[in-house]
């Protein structure tokens, strides 16, 4: 890879001149591809907000083709690679060779500033668009073309305008009826019951908490009651039983104790004797070795455990690089934020008014559902009077009234032996909000603590309460 001189008028050359408008241009696209090179972060992040066109410099746009290339390819990107598939493009002496990688990766301040960096290169692409449309415009005018030509290209200059303004993510209006597929589709499942994409293992809760992908699901209770333990069983359903990626961020408990958990809910040794409160059985200890830990190592590759405290856009950051890695194998399909009051506050929200802080925060949650077309699942406390409450409604959840309007599913899980001794270990799980399903029904399962489990309430149970009454329907949902 030399790195021989190149014309003067070669548009890959430096300029011989840079006022200082376009010193701020050169550095700001610098500084995109330097990140880009440097954080994995940033080859996820910048893609959403810029394209190979919003360049300026055609050397820069080469490199963005090289890093781009590397990534689609699954390739790694650094230094190396990227001067090698340039090279292998046959611009790299043009661009300017390994000097000039190492002047782009040194220019850059700081890496995890990549978006603003974009955000900046991005600006001037669209005040450079509308300039060279404006005189382009200008010039036909002088030119006295035929006015219904001008008129054209008006038109047309319209378009180019309105597509460097536009949002690149924002889906394109289109008549529905022209999708001839989604039409076959409404038609055939006329008058059906609505079906669900989510499922948490449990039947009698699958049946009532009804759910598509792109949907944000606030499950709530009390200290205790096991919000937690519900979504880490949910998660690893998601994992084991479905064959789906896993993202749980968990802000409150360690790995080793999320492990611990498994490893008692489907092993079924106590929990207690696996973390050492009560002595560990050598039978114990044969199955989990011979049995359980095989399989474990298999599933548990698909189910990605962090913990430590968050803010909502670094879960969405770990979510969205995660899909981008295993995008050959459908991406994620479920994400477990635990829990919302104690996440990071956004930085842009007034940290006086913890509501709108709270309420931004399920808003992003919701986004990044959508934005990756899986479950997102957060866990919730209740406010004073909810934890008092015997059937409490979605203006309990802690923090915010308004919690649950951006919410697809609201689940509130209650202790029921608190007001009556004999259903001690039940818990009902109430639904105020589903708004694919039936709201308002309340479903009862059996709780395993020591063995970090809930399953759905057997005939052994209570053998006097059938499947409709543990549901508690307005309406009778079908079988």
């Amino acid at each position: 890879m030399s790195t021989d001189s190149v014309s003067p008028a070669d548009p890959y050359s430096p300029h011989p001149r840079l006022d200082q408008a376009n010193a701020d241009v050169e550095i700001n696209e610098q500084s995109v591809l330097g990140s880009m090179i440097l954080n994995k972060d940033a080859r996820i992040d910048v893609p959403r907000i810029l394209d190979r066109d919003d360049f300026y410099r055609p050397k820069h746009q080469a490199v963005w083709d090289a890093i781009t290339a590397l990534i689609e390819q699954g390739k790694p990107v650094d230094e190396l690679t990227v001067g090698a598939e340039l090279d292998r493009m046959g611009v790299f002496e043009r661009v300017g060779g390994p000097n000039y990688i190492i002047t782009m990766v040194s220019t850059v301040p700081t890496a995890v500033n990549a978006t603003f960096y974009a955000e900046e290169v991005k600006k001037v692409a669209i005040k450079r668009t509308i300039a060279e449309e404006s005189q382009r415009l200008l010039q036909a005018a002088q030119d006295s073309v035929d006015v219904d030509d001008l008129e054209e290209r008006v038109a047309k200059s319209y378009e180019e305008c309105m597509s460097a303004l536009s949002d690149p993510d924002a889906d394109e209006a289109r008549p529905v009826g022209e999708d001839d597929a989604l039409m076959d589709e409404f038609v055939t499942n006329l008058g059906k019951r609505p079906t669900s994409a989510f499922s948490t293992g449990i039947d009698d809760l699958d049946r009532a908490m009804i759910a598509r992908n792109g949907a944000l699901i606030l499950l709530s209770a009390d200290t205790g009651v096991g919000k937690s333990l519900l979504a880490a069983q949910i998660a690893r359903h998601y994992a084991r039983d479905r064959g789906e990626r896993v993202l749980f961020h968990s802000l409150e408990m360690s790995r080793d104790e999320m492990v611990e958990r498994d490893m008692s809910a489907v092993s079924g040794v106590a929990l207690s004797k696996i973390t050492g409160v009560h002595d560990l059985e050598p039978s114990n200890y044969d199955l989990i070795k011979d049995e359980y830990l095989p399989a474990y190592r298999e599933w548990a590759s698909r189910l990605h455990y962090v913990e430590g405290k968050a803010s909502v856009s670094e879960v969405a950051r770990n979510a969205q690089r995660l899909n981008h890695e295993h995008r050959g194998d459908s991406g994620i399909g479920l994400v477990v934020l635990d829990y919302l009051q104690i996440a990071k506050r956004p930085r842009d929200v007034s940290t006086e008014r913890d509501d709108l802080a709270l309420a931004a925060m399920t808003g992003a949650l919701k986004e990044l559902a959508m934005d990756l077309g899986c479950v997102v699942i957060c866990i919730s406390q209740f406010n004073n009077e909810g934890a008092k409450s015997s059937a409490p409604q979605t203006y309990h959840l802690k923090g915010s009234s308004s919690l649950g309007q951006d919410a697809d599913v609201v689940g509130m899980m209650i202790d029921p032996s608190k007001d009556d001794e004999s259903r001690a270990g039940e818990v009902e799980v109430s639904l105020p909000k589903v708004r694919k399903g039936v709201s308002g029904t309340t479903v009862t399962i059996a709780e395993q603590r020591h063995k970090a489990h809930f399953r759905a309430l057997n005939d052994n149970d209570r053998a006097d309460m059938s499947v409709a009454d543990r549901l508690n329907a307005p309406s009778p949902l079908p079988t």
